[in-house]
């Protein structure tokens, strides 16, 4: 629990998407990261604290990076969320394209409901609008073991035509309230019917905050250049399915005229350490 002084507060995890995003770029789509900032004042002086990913050829980007921050409740923190098209390999932001900002509080993203925000984007402090972010919120529950996750795929069917070789990547999601999928991790391209990822090596706390239980989805997609990824099929299961080895293997199944079809399946190897 966080008190600087007599404030009483709480740590929080934001995660970030945004929809409708205006494209930049002329032969291809614009390549958006987020870049926060924070300020104690309205009109600042605004200071950076993270920043998500940058996501290739997408207006409709989801944001494997999350934020953790602190949550102070009598305390405002001004929020400014900064869409930027970037070409810098470096991430140097001197020379990104600006796609869209939002200035908020993290007071208004706790009292959204659900602590779900979704709000429009403004180009260059004006009027026009330029799509919409979305921003949920989830208090952190403090824990300190870390996991371990390899996947692999069998036999991943061919999506696209018979000449070329399907590109699969995985991507895991946590069940948020409602049933919500918050996206956690998104692994390499892979190539060819028997895919394997990179491994997936982070906190509990940031594959399912900390509670065993909650449901993990995992989608495995085709990767198109142009940011439209085609579904293969996903699973669902539990870390604690995954981490006392009773689920190995998991059958890929996907909806098709309202009816799931098993579509093949991945193979699973995990642990969990205690950091105490």
């Amino acid at each position: 629990m966080a008190q600087p002084g007599s404030n009483v507060g709480t740590k929080v995890e934001l995660f970030m998407s945004c929809k409708n995003l205006i494209n930049l770029d002329t032969m291809s789509k614009s390549d958006p990261l987020i870049q926060v900032l924070s300020a104690t004042q309205k009109n600042g002086p605004w200071q950076e604290i993270g920043r998500t990913e940058q996501i290739k050829d997408n207006l409709n980007p989801v944001f494997a990076t999350s934020l953790v921050i602190d949550y102070f409740f009598e305390v405002m923190t001004y929020l400014k969320f900064r869409v930027l098209d970037i070409d810098s390999k470096s991430g140097d932001l001197s020379g990104a394209d600006q796609q869209g900002e939002l200035e908020t509080s993290i007071h208004e993203i706790a009292g959204a409901r659900g602590q779900k925000l979704e709000k429009d984007l403004i180009l260059n402090q004006g009027s026009k609008k330029a799509g919409q972010i979305i921003i949920r919120m989830e208090e952190i529950t403090v824990g300190n073991d870390s996991c371990l996750i390899k996947m692999e795929g069998s036999q991943i069917p061919q999506v696209t035509c018979a000449l070329c070789a399907t590109q699969p990547m995985l991507e895991i999601y946590r069940l948020a309230e409602g049933d919500e999928p918050i996206l956690i991790f998104r692994s390499n391209v892979s190539s060819g019917a028997n895919p394997k990822w990179n491994e997936m090596s982070c906190t509990l706390q940031k594959l399912c905050n900390n509670d065993v239980y909650r449901p993990l989805v995992c989608k495995v997609l085709h990767h198109n250049s142009n940011g439209n990824n085609t579904l293969i099929g996903q699973a669902q299961c539990s870390p604690s399915n995954l981490f006392d080895g009773t689920v190995t293997e998991l059958a890929l199944t996907l909806e098709q005229n309202g009816e799931k079809k098993t579509t093949r399946q991945f193979n699973c190897e995990s642990s969990s350490e205690s950091q105490e």
